[in-house]
């Protein structure tokens, strides 16, 4: 716009409150149902690599974060431990 609004292409349109617009992939992961079953049947540890690759073969981005399905128990650490694992925030 000529005067100077937030228009689309305008510098005020990108950005909110001095933010750049976030750009990217965020693959969330977690699990559901009891964290009993982990003891009945323990997972190998690949398994949440290997749920990641397989959202980025299906939609063909690779990731630039990870988030958090919930905060409890073992959802709320999962993101961070895999991160670690994959060097993804």
């Amino acid at each position: 716009m000529a005067d100077g609004g937030a228009g689309p292409g305008s510098s005020a349109a990108a950005h909110s409150h001095g933010r750049a617009a976030a750009r990217g992939t965020c693959v969330p992961v977690g699990g559901a149902g009891s964290p009993d079953a982990l003891l009945e049947k323990p997972p190998s540890g690949d398994e949440p690599a290997l749920a990641v690759a397989a959202v980025c073969r299906w939609t063909g981005e690779p990731p630039d974060a990870l988030m958090t399905v919930g905060l409890a128990g073992v959802n709320g650490l999962l993101p961070f431990f895999l991160g670690a694992r994959l060097d993804l925030p």
